[in-house]
Protein backbone atom coordinates (compact mmCIF):
# COMPACT_ATOMS: atom_id res chain seq x y z
CA UNK A 1 0.00 0.00 0.00
CA UNK A 2 1.27 3.46 -0.83
CA UNK A 3 0.45 6.42 1.39
CA UNK A 4 1.18 10.03 0.50
CA UNK A 5 2.15 12.24 3.41
CA UNK A 6 2.88 15.94 3.28
CA UNK A 7 6.08 17.06 4.97
CA UNK A 8 6.51 20.82 4.99
CA UNK A 9 3.88 20.96 2.21
CA UNK A 10 5.86 18.56 0.00
CA UNK A 11 4.27 15.22 -0.94
CA UNK A 12 6.21 12.17 0.25
CA UNK A 13 5.11 8.70 -0.84
CA UNK A 14 5.60 5.93 1.72
CA UNK A 15 5.16 2.25 0.96
CA UNK A 16 3.63 0.23 3.78
CA UNK A 17 4.17 -3.55 3.80
CA UNK A 18 3.79 -6.38 6.22
CA UNK A 19 6.89 -8.43 6.96
CA UNK A 20 5.75 -11.18 4.61
CA UNK A 21 4.97 -8.68 1.83
CA UNK A 22 8.43 -7.19 2.29
CA UNK A 23 10.15 -10.57 2.05
CA UNK A 24 8.18 -11.43 -1.08
CA UNK A 25 9.09 -8.07 -2.63
CA UNK A 26 12.77 -8.70 -1.83
CA UNK A 27 12.61 -11.93 -3.83
CA UNK A 28 11.04 -10.11 -6.80
CA UNK A 29 13.66 -7.33 -6.58
CA UNK A 30 16.54 -9.80 -6.55
CA UNK A 31 15.09 -11.77 -9.45
CA UNK A 32 14.64 -8.51 -11.37
CA UNK A 33 18.29 -7.65 -10.76
CA UNK A 34 19.37 -11.02 -12.17
CA UNK A 35 16.79 -11.68 -14.88
CA UNK A 36 15.77 -8.24 -16.12
CA UNK A 37 14.14 -5.17 -14.67
CA UNK A 38 10.98 -5.79 -16.71
CA UNK A 39 10.12 -8.58 -14.28
CA UNK A 40 9.04 -5.94 -11.75
CA UNK A 41 6.50 -4.63 -14.24
CA UNK A 42 4.98 -7.93 -15.32
CA UNK A 43 7.08 -8.37 -18.47
CA UNK A 44 8.20 -11.86 -17.47
CA UNK A 45 11.74 -13.16 -17.31
CA UNK A 46 14.44 -13.11 -19.95
CA UNK A 47 15.30 -16.63 -21.17
CA UNK A 48 12.40 -18.34 -19.34
CA UNK A 49 13.62 -21.87 -20.10
CA UNK A 50 17.11 -21.23 -18.74
CA UNK A 51 17.91 -23.29 -15.64
CA UNK A 52 17.54 -21.09 -12.57
CA UNK A 53 18.22 -23.53 -9.75
CA UNK A 54 19.50 -27.06 -9.50
CA UNK A 55 18.32 -28.90 -6.42
CA UNK A 56 18.04 -32.46 -5.21
CA UNK A 57 14.74 -32.63 -7.12
CA UNK A 58 16.37 -31.68 -10.42
CA UNK A 59 16.48 -28.50 -12.47
CA UNK A 60 14.06 -25.60 -12.13
CA UNK A 61 13.68 -23.13 -14.99
CA UNK A 62 13.41 -19.39 -14.52
CA UNK A 63 9.76 -19.54 -15.59
CA UNK A 64 8.97 -22.29 -13.05
CA UNK A 65 10.83 -20.48 -10.28
CA UNK A 66 8.94 -17.26 -11.02
CA UNK A 67 5.65 -19.18 -11.09
CA UNK A 68 6.46 -20.50 -7.60
CA UNK A 69 7.21 -16.99 -6.35
CA UNK A 70 3.99 -15.63 -7.89
CA UNK A 71 1.96 -18.49 -6.42
CA UNK A 72 3.46 -17.77 -3.03
CA UNK A 73 2.51 -14.10 -3.45
CA UNK A 74 -1.09 -15.09 -4.18
CA UNK A 75 -1.16 -17.32 -1.09
CA UNK A 76 0.28 -14.46 0.97
CA UNK A 77 -2.52 -12.16 -0.16
CA UNK A 78 -5.13 -14.75 0.77
CA UNK A 79 -3.48 -15.50 4.08
CA UNK A 80 -3.23 -11.85 5.09
CA UNK A 81 -6.88 -11.24 4.17
CA UNK A 82 -7.89 -14.25 6.26
CA UNK A 83 -5.77 -13.00 9.17
CA UNK A 84 -7.49 -9.62 8.99
CA UNK A 85 -10.92 -11.26 9.00
CA UNK A 86 -9.99 -13.45 11.99
CA UNK A 87 -8.71 -10.42 13.89
CA UNK A 88 -11.88 -8.46 13.12
CA UNK A 89 -14.02 -11.39 14.24
CA UNK A 90 -12.03 -11.81 17.46
CA UNK A 91 -12.35 -8.08 18.19
CA UNK A 92 -16.12 -8.22 17.66
CA UNK A 93 -16.49 -10.98 20.26
CA UNK A 94 -15.61 -10.05 23.83
CA UNK A 95 -14.74 -13.61 24.86
CA UNK A 96 -13.18 -15.34 21.87
CA UNK A 97 -14.58 -18.74 21.05
CA UNK A 98 -12.05 -21.61 21.25
CA UNK A 99 -12.57 -22.05 17.49
CA UNK A 100 -11.25 -18.54 16.89
CA UNK A 101 -8.24 -19.27 19.09
CA UNK A 102 -7.63 -22.39 17.00
CA UNK A 103 -7.88 -20.33 13.80
CA UNK A 104 -5.26 -17.96 15.20
CA UNK A 105 -2.99 -20.90 16.02
CA UNK A 106 -3.40 -22.32 12.53
CA UNK A 107 -2.81 -18.91 10.99
CA UNK A 108 0.48 -18.60 12.88
CA UNK A 109 1.50 -22.04 11.62
CA UNK A 110 0.71 -21.06 8.02
CA UNK A 111 2.53 -17.75 8.49
CA UNK A 112 5.58 -19.59 9.77
CA UNK A 113 5.53 -21.91 6.74
CA UNK A 114 5.20 -18.97 4.33
CA UNK A 115 8.01 -17.13 6.09
CA UNK A 116 10.26 -20.22 5.84
CA UNK A 117 9.45 -20.69 2.14
CA UNK A 118 10.17 -17.03 1.41
CA UNK A 119 13.44 -17.25 3.29
CA UNK A 120 14.42 -20.30 1.25
CA UNK A 121 13.55 -18.51 -2.01
CA UNK A 122 15.46 -15.45 -0.86
CA UNK A 123 18.47 -17.67 -0.13
CA UNK A 124 18.28 -19.12 -3.63
CA UNK A 125 18.16 -15.59 -5.07
CA UNK A 126 21.36 -14.76 -3.18
CA UNK A 127 23.16 -17.78 -4.62
CA UNK A 128 25.89 -16.81 -7.09
CA UNK A 129 25.16 -19.95 -9.09
CA UNK A 130 21.55 -18.98 -9.81
CA UNK A 131 20.98 -18.80 -13.58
Amino acid sequence: MHVVLFVERLPVEVQVRTDLQHRWAEVIEKLGDRWGRGLRHGDGVAEPERIAVTSGDGHVTRAAFLAEVQSLGDRLDGFEQLGLEISQLAAAIRTPDPKIKELHRRARTVESGLRDRLQMLLGQCDCDEMG
